[in-house]
């Protein structure tokens, strides 16, 4: 199940940045059945009802929710990690025989 809610999470970001946004509120909603408490997912539904209610219109870079923003470098920054795990696991000699 945290894996459905990190793909809607993602998804709902992708689908802001192309300016999909009835369709990234539908993720959120979705990750909000899920896990009732996902802090992530109830920041962005509450920016996104502050657009729509001042009617401002909604550019994909300059007017992304920093939450979301926020959201992708963390990803990034966990990918990250996950590689530098994974090149630091290839060179590890317990034996200490190179």
């Amino acid at each position: 199940m945290a894996a459905q809610v990190k793909a809607l999470l993602r998804r709902a970001t992708a689908r802001d940045a192309l300016e999909k946004y009835d369709e990234a509120e539908r993720d959120l909603k979705e990750v909000l059945s899920l896990e009732p408490n996902n802090r992530q997912a109830r920041e962005d539904l509450q920016v996104r009802s502050v657009f729509s209610e001042s009617k401002t219109p909604q550019l994909s870079c300059p007017s992304l929710p920093q939450t979301l923003r926020t959201h992708k470098a963390e990803m990034t920054a966990q990918q990250a990690a996950i590689r530098a795990g994974q090149q630091h696991q290839n060179t590890f000699d317990p034996m200490g025989m190179r």
